[in-house]
């Protein structure tokens, strides 16, 4: 019979487990019965089996661990209750797991680190297939214990990687910051992602009327006459603004360099109107590729094209082996010059050795080489084609030194300058290079034959 000093209302006390007993666990939900039919006293524990929904077993277990004085803990059991591990009844799992993911780990098995890239899935079909009764779900947890997680392949091998790789990237950093410190600009470049022109499935999102979605192809298999966007990014880090273009043929060298020189005459001549230099960092592939000659070769016309080196009276010297284009860019350069509002004569060295034997009879030499200086840019092609003749030799120095400091040359050759002592007397060609390259900037481009 329940005491008369703690008397409850049967739809009360239903009322109050149904709230409570909801929020606890297993081991709280019991003990506050057993603690509950301790207080109602006899009858106590098949009142609050009865009300509660429990057991009496449950609600007798309850009061029995009050009257112990059982402590506060985070278990729900006691130890050693529930169901046996996994480890427990089969105690090679966890090594045929291990030798199962082993063939297949990647990177130093001596690392703190060990990771797989087999699926819980597979691991657990092949374990069973062993003859263990082990499910997916176990198996994470199982290779945690093992010291793996689950990750992608890191791209970090390389077989001709620098040695000094580091101090490369710190090098770039460095220059960068001199560049950003200085007020000049600083552009990062890249081709981005190439989309398909049409009804094709791009990835993203926009909002559109509920159940009314923007319809697409089926597939996605571009046809042959179907464009593709090609963009290419120049990002100004100083600045942090970007300039995109975008063509739908092919992505080239030509398209990079262009891309830089709208980029140049649009946006950097207003940003930075006093900028004398220009930092581009490229990942060195596709059309910007440190193998690219096209790339260099664009490049070095982009900066040519300018001119600000025929006011300084700086010289540019193309040098590469036969095939390469070396007279097509100086024709190009050339003829760019002329628009650009500046005087060009162009001579072969055989040419100028006709000159010099034509003169030499009158004595008047000099004054066609003094003639000939009044031109802004003296453009010299083919030096190293064929064998130099005295009078070309000597027509060749009489230029140079007569368009010391005074005006521009331009010069393409099979060989380097360095080598002209192969061509000619090497007294000659020591004071020729000398004039023409030792005290000026120039710039080079050296190129292999295409294949």
């Amino acid at each position: 019979m329940v005491s008369d000093s703690f008397v409850v209302w049967g739809d009360d006390f239903a009322a109050f487990f149904g709230r409570v007993l909801d929020h606890l666990d297993e081991r709280q939900r019991r003990l506050v019965a057993g603690a509950t039919g301790l207080m109602l006293g006899e009858g106590g524990i098949t009142t609050v089996a009865k009300i509660a929904g429990m057991s009496r077993s449950t609600v007798t277990t309850g009061v029995r661990q009050i009257r112990a004085g059982v402590e506060p803990s985070g278990r729900v059991r006691d130890a050693g209750a529930g169901r046996p591990s996994l480890l427990d009844l089969d105690p090679d799992l966890l090594m045929d797991l291990d030798s199962l993911v082993e063939p297949t780990v990647r990177g130093d098995p001596m690392s703190p680190l060990r990771w797989t890239i087999k699926s819980v899935r597979s691991l657990a079909g092949e374990l069973q297939r062993l003859g263990h009764e082990v499910e997916k779900s176990s198996i994470g947890p199982l290779l945690k214990m093992l010291g793996y997680t689950l990750q992608s392949a890191s791209k970090q091998k390389s077989d001709n990687q620098h040695v000094d790789r580091n101090g490369q990237f710190r090098h770039i950093n460095d220059t960068a910051k001199d560049h950003l410190d200085a007020g000049e600009p600083v552009i990062s470049i890249d081709t981005k992602k190439k989309e398909l022109v049409g009804d094709y499935c791009n990835g993203g999102q926009d909002y559109r009327p509920k159940g009314d979605p923007t319809l697409v192809d089926a597939h996605d298999f571009p046809g042959p006459d179907v464009a593709k966007a090609i963009p290419f990014g120049v990002y100004d880090i100083g600045r942090n603004q970007g300039w995109v273009s975008v063509r739908d043929d092919h992505d080239t060298a030509q398209f990079a360099v262009e891309t830089i020189r709208r980029w140049w005459n649009t946006i950097d001549s207003v940003a930075y109107p006093a900028a004398t230099r220009l930092a581009i960092c490229a990942d060195a592939g596709g059309s910007n590729g440190y193998r690219s000659l096209l790339w260099k070769v664009e490049l070095a016309s982009l900066v040519l094209r300018t001119f600000e080196w025929v006011q300084r009276h700086e010289n540019v010297s193309i040098c590469g082996p036969s095939g390469t284009g070396k007279s097509h860019f100086l024709e190009a350069l050339g003829h760019a010059a002329i628009d650009h509002g500046h005087t060009v004569a162009w001579f072969t060295l055989e040419t100028l050795g006709t000159l010099v034997r034509a003169h030499r009879p009158d004595n008047t030499i000099t004054k066609q080489i003094i003639k000939l200086c009044r031109k802004d840019i003296i453009c010299i092609d083919d030096i190293g084609l064929l064998p130099v003749s005295k009078d070309a030799a000597e027509g060749f120095y009489r230029i140079v030194d007569a368009a010391y400091e005074k005006r521009s040359i331009i010069v393409s050759s099979n060989l380097h300058p360095s080598g002209f002592d192969e061509l000619m007397p090497k007294t000659l060609a020591t004071a020729t290079v000398d004039r023409l390259l030792l005290h000026h900037n120039h710039r080079g481009v050296v190129g292999v034959s295409p294949s």
